[in-house]
């Protein structure tokens, strides 16, 4: 286990598992975007209501410590697999992994549902907003890349099926990655809380954007995509 089992004190990403009640406010903002989805696109009322109840209490924790209670700990809690701390379930694969190999070559690491080149820049509180990582495989994690979300098209060239021998149910092209059925809506509802939470008005914290154009989006950007791809899947897999 990470240093500091404690970690059940952690903020709740958006999916199915309880969430502690500090987190009652990013909860009832998971709900209302589900319920609004995708009004808070194109309503600058209610995205500026969500924003600010998002940021309200919001805590932030380490992406890495050995003396404060970090993403490697909350991770160990949120993705254990329930009933079974010493195993953790994984992001993109149904297989699992003992929940000691977290940081190994061939266990288990943090994967940014909204990747870390695209805006967030290893920068508190963004880069380590326990709404967005999750544990993954690491050569999982590794062919992820930076890849935006999106169905795999053979106009894009490069598509492999499966996109990693330990990610059957995921498919990739030279430029996206599409995860399993299973978890497509969990994803979504992930990326959207960043896109409302983070709008550039605060030190430090990046304007974030969600988009269709996905030429817009780079290494130089804070955007990430695919909009009409990732409303689908919120609306195909609901919570």
């Amino acid at each position: 286990m990470p240093p500091h089992a404690s970690a059940r004190q952690a903020a709740c990403r958006p999916c199915n598992r309880a969430a502690p009640k500090h987190d009652a406010a990013r909860v009832r903002v998971l709900l209302l975007l589900v319920a609004w989805l995708p009004c808070w696109a194109t309503d600058p009322i209610l995205r500026a209501r969500l924003h600010a109840e998002a940021r309200n209490g919001a805590r932030v924790i380490p992406y890495t410590s050995s003396t404060r209670l970090d993403v490697w700990d909350a991770l160990a809690v949120l993705d254990s697999i329930p009933g079974n701390t010493n195993q953790m379930r994984l992001i993109y694969g149904r297989a699992s992994l003992p929940t000691a190999t977290f940081g190994a070559a061939t266990g288990w690491n943090r994967e940014h549902l909204w990747p870390n080149s695209y805006g967030l820049d290893d920068i508190e509180p963004s880069f380590p907003d326990l709404h967005h990582p999750r544990a993954c495989d690491a050569n999982v994690n590794s062919a992820r890349g930076n890849k935006w979300y999106d169905l795999s098209s053979p106009a894009e060239g490069g598509v492999r099926v499966p996109a990693h021998p330990e990610a059957p149910e995921c498919t990739a092209d030279a430029n996206s990655w599409e995860p399993p059925a299973h978890q497509r809506g969990d994803i979504a509802r992930a990326v959207f809380f960043m896109a409302v939470r983070y709008e550039g008005d605060a030190p430090n914290e990046p304007d974030l954007e969600l988009v269709e154009d996905v030429s817009q989006i780079s290494a130089t950007t804070t955007r990430m995509g695919r909009l009409s791809t990732l409303l689908h899947w919120n609306r195909e897999d609901p919570p």
